[in-house]
């Protein structure tokens, strides 16, 4: 299946809430920067690059993010669909299906991912939108819905009407279309809306127009469409994908005292029956081995600990700490330095 779909990510955008010089995308949940953890969901489901799409700070994103991925160029913000406008000349349409995510959701799993596209395929829609229930819908596209329960129209918040506005499913912003059917689209669009700008969601509208079958897809924890547009936001982010790690390894075997106060990032390899307790920061590659004891205010970072190891009140910033070694408490162990 990965050989029949291709991936678009939308990632141009300024970040202006987020006061920062360093673009929106690059900004970092757990340790790892928001693109990368879409890039993640996108490998999921293709085998080819993602086509990400840049705009402000295009060239940090691109030195981050190397040869993971294409680029294509969105010099003015003039919206969703002229962001997809802007990698069209990318697609291959011997990719039957295109995915389009966006590029400030770092809660978005591969696992939604592809059972949209699973959807997608056993219901032979020629495209699928995302949706979600969410407690508060302001600032969301609202999901319509025909009578029947299929999809009838999104509208954006500017314009959608106060009805319209009460309806509390929303459009998460990632879709599935047929690659040819999207391309034959994209030169219908226009801007004749409150924002002024070209919106993908009026791809769906065009397609329902022709008669196309469209779907929606409503995800099981709204959380995962959540978008990070300034620092509150960013981290509300940090906090959820934080529970999420920890629960993982929790349910792994590892007993975490204090989840709430534990900082554990993606990469974190933990030994069952590793004991890892409060104000820790555990970072980047490191591999703690079974039966460690980690105890408070620790520091430690791309560093393999062996078995039985017991490490207190330390920062270690690499190497190897051997099987029943005894480290700290107030020890510093650089070997870069």
């Amino acid at each position: 299946m990965k050989q029949r779909v291709q991936v678009v990510i939308m990632a141009a955008g300024e970040g202006t809430r987020m006061k920062s010089k360093l673009p929106k995308v690059l900004h970092q949940v757990c340790g790892r920067s928001i693109l990368d953890y879409v890039l993640d969901a996108a490998d999921c489901i293709s085998d080819s690059k993602p086509i990400v799409v840049i705009g402000s700070g295009s060239d940090l994103v691109r030195t981050h993010i190397g040869d993971r991925c294409s680029f294509a160029y969105q010099a003015e913000r003039l919206g969703t669909g002229h962001a997809v406008m802007m990698a069209a000349p990318l697609l291959d349409r011997a990719r039957e299906y295109t995915v389009v995510l966006a590029g400030d959701t770092p809660l978005i799993t591969g696992q939604t991912i592809s059972k949209m596209l699973d959807y997608t395929l056993e219901k032979g829609f020629d495209t699928v939108a995302i949706s979600a229930i969410v407690p508060d819908p302001s600032g969301y596209g609202r999901m319509l819905r025909e009578p029947d329960g299929s999809f009838k129209a999104i509208v954006e918040h500017k314009d959608a009407s106060e009805e319209e506005k009460r309806v509390t499913e929303v459009n998460a912003s990632m879709f599935c279309f047929k690659t040819d059917a999207l391309l034959s689209t994209l030169d219908k669009l226009d801007q004749d809306n409150a924002q002024n700008e070209y919106y993908l969601t009026d791809v769906l509208t065009i397609l329902k127009g022709q008669g196309k079958r469209l779907g929606i897809y409503a995800m099981d924890d709204y959380s995962e469409m959540l978008g990070v547009n300034n620092r509150v936001q960013l981290a509300e982010a940090d906090a959820i994908m934080r529970k999420r790690i920890n629960e993982g390894h929790m349910l792994e075997g590892v007993t975490i005292v204090d989840p709430a106060n534990t900082y554990i990032g993606p990469l974190v390899e933990l030994g069952k029956d590793t004991i890892i307790y409060p104000n820790n920061y555990i970072e980047g590659k490191t591999k703690i081995a079974e039966a460690c004891i980690i105890y408070p205010g620790n520091r430690i970072k791309d560093t393999s600990i062996g078995k039985q190891a017991t490490i207190q009140a330390s920062v270690i910033l690499g190497g190897q700490i051997k099987e029943k070694d005894k480290i700290g408490p107030f020890a510093y162990i650089d070997p870069g330095r």
